[in-house]
């Protein structure tokens, strides 16, 4: 009864809302100037810096909230669906204000004002966004820019501050999937590794210049690479590996610092990739493992982080579009492995054997990728997951009941991201809608 009341209280809230006009927010370019010295930038652990939050694609945040119920704060409109993932992070070098930026398929790049979902300024690309945003002090220079990909087959970076174009590098087709940024050579500074359609890696250093291409079999005019790379130390030797999923349903392992391929791993199926893979200590050997779900044969494997062999493989039964989110969502000190179907299953898996430890159906096809924080102040993690079921939806993670829900005017491929967005020392959960409104939602209202 309790919840059903809650239910009814969140729509009743957001019609109101929508009839007094509140979700088409202004369109007006607001700067916010702070008081404070510049400072040198880096992100901040409530912050959600890049798609999935880190590089390796946890999707897992230390940033939390008494959010027992989900209610509007905030929407922003642009002019198509938002089928990006928002990235957030102060873009602004004075104040404590944070922003939000996300593409739209109306190629542009918007930079949103956390506090009040006021536009501060947006970017042209030359093509429709899908690709999700990262924000880094790419060039070291005490500043931060946001790198995406784009429709019209280019790589951007843009000043964070202003919107205004740093450089753009070209590929030889689309850019779908969404950037990494880390520090893969060792040279002490950060670089954006990405795919492109072209079935090419793409590795560049702070100024744009090419670092590395490393080549699949996938060639120009083919399925390509959708999926967004992951970054991280798989043979714990202190040397980064980039993790690449692509669309000949193999997944590719390149020394971070050369290009160079060190393994590939079939998933026995000339399929199609979609979600970018998850890498980490999957099942408690202190060794480095991946975890990549595979798109039409609707198996999830784990796969040796070292040298590309299957550990195990499990059926999902139905096609996985999300990526991943991982932590210990039970409590008892092993990581599970979370994602959704195209069934409209949400599943859970053990991440030592790949058994299903909890899975609920829902009425549509689930294309959101999971976020996985304590959202609701009880000190478990929660996973926030949206819905072609027009739903944004906070699940408790040990067994996948119901926390709260939020009702969505359209439905919901874009992926949350869970942070403190007004700097009041609690998370909120921002997500893109195929209605062309970017959202954001809190406790307090």
């Amino acid at each position: 009864m309790k919840d059903t009341y809650r239910a009814l209280l969140s729509i009743l809230v957001t019609a109101l809302m929508v009839a007094g006009g509140l979700l088409a927010a202004s369109a007006t370019r607001t700067v916010d100037e702070g008081t404070a010295a510049p400072r040198a930038w880096a992100p901040d652990e409530s912050d959600w810096p890049q798609f999935r939050y880190d590089a390796a694609r946890s999707g897992l945040t230390s940033a939390n909230a008494t959010m027992r119920f989900a209610y509007y704060k905030w929407a922003a409109r642009t002019g198509g669906p938002v089928f990006s993932s928002p990235a957030v992070a102060s873009l602004r070098t004075t104040g404590n204000s944070t922003d939000v930026v996300v593409g739209s398929y109306d190629n542009r790049l918007y930079c949103i004002n956390g506090m009040n979902g006021n536009i501060r300024w947006r970017y042209q690309a030359g093509g429709q966004i899908y690709s999700s945003p990262a924000v880094a002090d790419l060039n070291a220079d005490g500043r931060p820019e946001v790198m995406f990909g784009a429709g019209d087959g280019r790589i951007y970076a843009v000043n964070g501050e202003d919107g205004t174009l740093l450089w753009r590098y070209t590929t030889r087709a689309n850019v779908i999937g969404s950037p990494v940024v880390a520090d893969i050579n060792g040279d002490g500074k950060q670089e954006v590794v990405v795919g492109s359609y072209d079935g090419r890696v793409y590795a560049l250093d702070g100024a744009g210049a090419r670092v590395w291409i490393a080549d699949t079999p996938l060639g120009q005019g083919s399925v390509g690479i959708q999926a967004p790379p992951a970054a991280g130390d798989m043979n714990r030797d202190g040397k980064v590996e980039i993790i690449m999923p692509a669309g000949d349903g193999a997944v590719y392992a390149f020394a971070g610092a050369t290009g160079a391929q060190i393994w590939n791993f079939s998933t026995g199926v000339n399929g199609i990739l979609l979600s970018t893979a998850a890498i980490g200590d999957m099942d408690g050997d202190r060794k480095g493992e991946v975890f990549v779900a595979g798109g039409i044969n609707s198996r999830a494997y784990l796969i040796d982080g070292r040298t590309g062999a299957e550990k195990w493989n499990t059926s999902v039964g139905s096609t996985v579009q999300t990526s991943p989110a991982v932590g210990d969502g039970d409590g008892d000190g092993d990581l599970e492995v979370y994602f959704g179907t195209s069934g409209g299953y949400i599943i859970a898996l053990d991440g030592s054997t790949g058994r299903i430890e909890w899975m609920r159906q829902f009425t549509a096809s689930i294309s959101s990728s999971p976020a996985l924080a304590d959202i609701d102040g009880d000190g478990r993690l929660e996973l926030v997951i949206g819905g072609m079921d027009r739903i944004m939806r906070a699940l408790n993670a040990e067994d996948g009941s119901p926390s709260w829900v939020y009702p969505c005017p359209n439905g919901v491929a874009s992926s949350p991201a869970v942070a403190d967005i007004d700097r009041d020392g609690s998370a909120e959960v921002v997500f893109g809608c195929n209605d062309g409104r970017v959202y954001a939602v809190d406790y307090n209202f």
